[in-house]
C-alpha cells in the first residue's frame, strides 16, 4: 500500500462545477446551503452553469471550506472519479481512503 499526500494550491472552480453539482444537490436536500444559493439552485436547476454562478458569488475561503466538505462528504464518488481518470491514462488503481482538509497559512 502507498499513501500520497497532495496539496492543491490553486483550483479552477468552474472546471469542477459539473463534479460538484451532485454535492450541491446533497447539501440542498440537507438544508446546508445558504438561502441565496438554494434560490439559485431552484431557479436554474442543478446544472454546472448554476453551480458556477453560486461559486462565483462566494469568497475564496468559503470555496475552500466547501470543497473540503464536499470531497469528504462524497469520498466514494471522488475516489471513483480519480480511479476513472487514472484508468483513462492506462493506470489501474484502487483508492482505499480519501480525505480532504484545509491547510492554514502556517502549513
Amino acid at each position: 500500500m502507498i499513501q500520497f499526500n497532495i496539496t492543491i494550491e490553486d483550483i479552477d472552480y468552474d472546471s469542477v462545477a459539473e463534479f460538484l453539482a451532485p454535492a450541491f444537490d446533497d447539501q440542498y436536500q440537507n438544508g446546508d446551503l445558504p438561502a441565496w444559493a438554494r434560490l439559485l439552485l431552484v431557479a436554474g436547476g442543478n446544472t454546472a452553469d448554476t453551480v458556477k454562478k453560486i461559486i462565483a458569488r462566494i469568497p475564496e475561503n468559503t470555496k475552500e471550506d466547501m470543497i473540503v466538505r464536499m470531497v469528504n462528504h462524497s469520498t466514494d464518488r471522488t475516489a471513483a472519479k480519480l480511479e476513472e481518470i487514472a484508468a483513462g491514462k492506462g493506470i489501474r488503481i484502487r483508492i482505499r481512503d480519501l480525505q480532504a482538509r484545509k491547510l492554514t497559512g502556517e502549513e
